[in-house]
């Protein structure tokens, strides 16, 4: 199949996706799942970003970070699914900021790529952007657990 055809398809489904979760998913536990679902698409994004540095030789140095924080940014997830806790929210929110502001410099080497790159340049800044949206939401924040 012709990877520009593929590309096109991936960003339809994934609109489709989007709009139909952002639609549908109207209560704050929801919105609490669509966040940790996106973060973990992202934490999935970052995985494979490492693989693909690593058979190329590059970032051996940064491999080590990039696991711990993905490990961290895991945790946390996990804690903000299940406990609704609200040091895990504050961690997920700037694990979504960071990873906003990283595809600033990921845009021209994206978009250089052609359709393929633009494609998946677009899917990290929805992830980034609807996670973001979801986690900061009212409902999101009245389900937090309050501090003691």
């Amino acid at each position: 199949m012709n990877p520009t055809a593929l590309a096109a398809a991936v960003v339809v489904c994934s609109v489709i996706f989007w709009l139909i979760a952002l639609l549908t998913l109207n209560r704050g536990p929801d919105r609490i799942q669509l966040a940790t679902l996106c973060l973990f698409f992202c934490l999935i994004g970052y995985g494979l970003s490492v693989v693909g540095a690593a058979e190329r030789g590059g970032l051996s140095g940064y491999l080590v970070l990039l696991g711990a924080y993905m490990l961290v940014v895991y945790v946390a997830m996990g804690a903000f699914a299940i406990y609704f806790f609200r040091w895990a929210w504050v961690v997920v929110v700037a694990a979504f900021v960071i990873h906003l502001v990283l595809s600033f410099p990921l845009a021209l080497p994206a978009f250089a790529t052609g359709m393929p790159g633009i494609a998946a340049w677009a899917q990290w800044v929805a992830l980034g952007a609807v996670g973001l949206w979801a986690s900061m939401h009212k409902g999101s924040r009245s389900t937090l657990v309050p501090p003691r």
